[in-house]
Order: structure tokens, then C-alpha cells, then sequence
């Protein structure tokens, strides 16, 4: 069951760590174009890798107690976790402005092909209604056949007043038959236009650009804009949230196990699980003896017993604290912390240096015989 539950945690908190860096890496490549923009995303989804494992690596650094390590590591985390926050928040204004711009921009089309038509009914109704073009034709083609046509120059030569009348006809006719010919074209476009907005997806049109945030905003009595930006922030919090602290989180039992293992080994090799004869050998406690009177100053005594001075010699802090620690257990004297036994052999004038980020002291070796597990 610890394991079914290390990799179903561990996969999903890997998970938003991978949504993180995706964000980080979409963003980026719309800060340039081109290349740059390729390079500004690697740079995010890099950087956003590296927060997810900071976490644990800061942890370890205080439990070794290197706090310069460990301020460093919160400074990186707190560096990155601006820069994924930054764009997580960009990236949501971004989607939600091309959602908001799309639903917009099919709205003012369908607004503007709604009000052409309405200016073409209106110029219609002003039109009144009107005969075929067909039949005005034929009305004046028959005006034509008139002897007055030919005799009035096609009415370029009207001078008597059954001419001027005649003509006068033949006008009214031009113009109703124009007036005609604009209804049926006014006519033609509406029925384009009509076919134009019945091919649009009037859902798609008439929903709101952010309903969410309106409808959040009716709720809360807040403007749909400060509902927008909150949501903007409560989405980036929650990524990273997830992607800063989810594997650290879920890791933590794991270490606490590995942490443990050492001294449930030393304690019970039954409670390790040791069935073999080798780790039995090595989880069974060290033979104690039992002095008559323990020595008053156990660090003279340790050195005294365990310790040969050589001109050449030097021994690790760490080697020397687990060979007293193996001395003290034989004799049955209390255990003594690799600090407060440094500070002990300080106080006797033991050379000690460091080099290489290990503290050594010089001068001295440790007895043929002794051993440090």
C-alpha cells in the first residue's frame, strides 16, 4: 500500500509540474518571435523543472545544516516561482482575451449583418410596393408604338401639348420602372444577407464572451473584470502550489522510511526484514562492558587508547566521532554527538584544519585494531 500510494501520488504530482512547465514554456515563446521565442520558452520550462525538486534539496540542506545552501536554494525557488506565476497569470489573460475577442468579433458581424438589413426593409417600405420590372417594360415598349414617339424625336421635340403629355407618360413609366429595378436589387441583398446569417451559429454568437466570470460576478457583486483577474490568480496559485510543493510533499514518507531504516536495523533485524546471517550479523548489538569506574574524562581516555600520534597522520571528524562512538559503547559510557567531541579535542590542543569541505585533525591516527562501521 506505501508504494500503490508513493507512484499514484508521485505520478500526479509530477503532473503539475509538467502542466507548470508547459505554461512557462507557451509563454515564452510569445515573448519573441522566431527562435528568441523558442529559446525564452526552454529557458521558462527549465527553470520551472528545477522548482519542483528545490523543495527537497532545501530540506536536505537544513537537515545537513547548511543554511547558506538551503537560503540559497529558497532564493532560486522564490526567483522561479515569480517568473512561473508571472506566466501562468499571462498565459490565462491571453486564452481568455482570444475567447473573449472570437465571441466579440462574431457578435459585431452578426450586429452589422443585422443592421443592413434592417436599413434595406426600411428603404424598401419607403419604395412602396412596385410592379415587375417586366410589365413596366412592356408598358413602355407599347408607348413606343405610339405615332407620337417618332414624331416628338422620342420625346426630344415635344411641342404641342399632346406630345408634353404623351412624353410625360413615358417618363413616369422610366421612373417607376427604375424604382422597380432598386426594390428587386434591395430585395436580392436582403436575401443574401438572410442566407449569410442563417449559415452563422447564432449559440455561438449570442453567448456571453466570459460567462464564468459574469456569472461569479453576479454572485459575488464584484465586476466581471476583478472576477477575470481573480480567477487569473487563483489559477496560477493553484499551479503552482501543485508543481512547487506536490513532490515534496509526497515524498515525504518515503525519506522518513529511509531516514528510519538505519535504526530500525540496529534495533530489531526481525522489524528490517534481515533473514539472512550477514545483515543479523550486522543489525546484533555491539558487546557492551561494564567497568568498575568509568574514567572521568572519557575524550583523555578514548585518546589515550584508540589514538597514536603520527607526523604524517590525519583522521576525518567523522571517522573519529564513529570510532569513540564504538569505544564508548565496549567501555559502557554514554555516547558523546560528533560536536560536542570536537569540541572536547579542541579544548586538548588536537590540530584539526579543513580542506575539501571535510574537517580532518592532523597528527594523529587511529590505533591498529580499532574500527569505525
Amino acid at each position: 500500500m506505501h508504494w500503490f500510494r508513493i507512484v499514484i501520488g508521485g505520478s500526479l504530482a509530477l503532473a503539475l509540474p509538467g502542466i507548470s512547465i508547459l505554461c512557462c514554456y507557451t509563454f515564452g515563446t510569445h515573448l519573441a518571435s522566431g527562435s528568441e521565442g523558442q529559446l525564452y520558452g526552454v529557458l521558462g520550462g527549465v527553470a520551472d523543472a528545477l522548482k519542483a525538486v528545490l523543495p527537497i534539496g532545501i530540506t536536505a540542506a537544513f537537515a545537513a545544516r547548511q543554511r547558506a545552501r538551503a537560503f540559497t536554494g529558497m532564493l532560486l525557488f522564490a526567483t522561479f516561482s515569480a517568473y512561473s506565476f508571472a506566466s501562468e497569470l499571462g498565459l490565462y489573460a491571453l486564452s481568455r482575451d482570444a475567447q473573449a475577442s472570437t465571441v466579440s468579433g462574431g457578435k459585431a458581424g452578426f450586429d452589422l449583418l443585422k443592421q443592413e438589413r434592417e436599413r434595406i426593409r426600411e428603404r424598401l417600405a419607403a419604395l412602396g410596393q412596385t410592379r415587375p420590372t417586366g410589365t413596366i417594360k412592356a408598358d413602355i415598349a407599347a408607348q413606343r408604338q405610339n405615332r407620337l414617339w417618332p414624331q416628338t424625336a422620342e420625346c426630344k421635340d415635344a411641342s404641342t401639348a399632346a406630345s408634353r403629355t404623351f412624353c410625360a407618360g413615358i417618363e413616369t413609366l422610366a421612373g417607376e420602372l427604375a424604382s422597380a429595378e432598386e426594390a428587386e436589387r434591395l430585395r436580392a441583398d436582403d436575401a443574401k444577407l438572410a442566407t449569410k446569417m442563417a449559415g452563422m451559429d447564432l449559440a455561438a454568437v449570442m453567448k456571453s464572451a466570459d460567462p464564468q466570470s459574469e456569472a461569479l460576478a453576479r454572485f459575488t457583486g464584484l465586476s466581471p473584470a476583478t472576477m477575470r483577474d481573480a480567477l487569473a490568480v487563483l489559477v496560477a496559485v493553484l499551479i503552482e502550489l501543485g508543481s512547487g510543493f506536490g513532490l515534496w510533499v509526497v515524498t515525504v514518507g518515503s525519506e522518513a522510511k529511509m531516514a528510519a531504516a538505519p535504526l530500525l536495523n540496529a534495533q530489531s533485524p526481525s522489524m528490517a526484514g534481515a533473514s539472512s546471517p550477514q545483515a543479523k550479523m550486522a543489525a546484533a548489538p555491539l558487546p557492551v562492558k561494564k567497568p568498575a569506574q568509568k574514567p572521568v574524562d572519557p575524550v583523555k581516555a578514548f585518546a589515550k587508547a584508540m589514538l597514536a600520534e603520527r607526523a604524517t597522520g590525519e583522521v576525518t571528524a567523522a571517522e573519529l566521532h564513529g570510532a569513540y562512538v564504538e569505544w564508548a559503547r565496549r567501555e559502557g559510557i554514554e555516547e558523546m554527538s560528533a560536536t560536542a567531541l570536537g569540541r572536547r579535542l579542541s579544548a586538548l590542543q588536537f590540530a584539526r584544519v579543513k580542506r575539501g569541505g571535510r574537517v580532518l585533525y592532523t597528527g594523529v591516527a587511529l590505533a591498529a585494531g580499532s574500527r569505525v562501521n
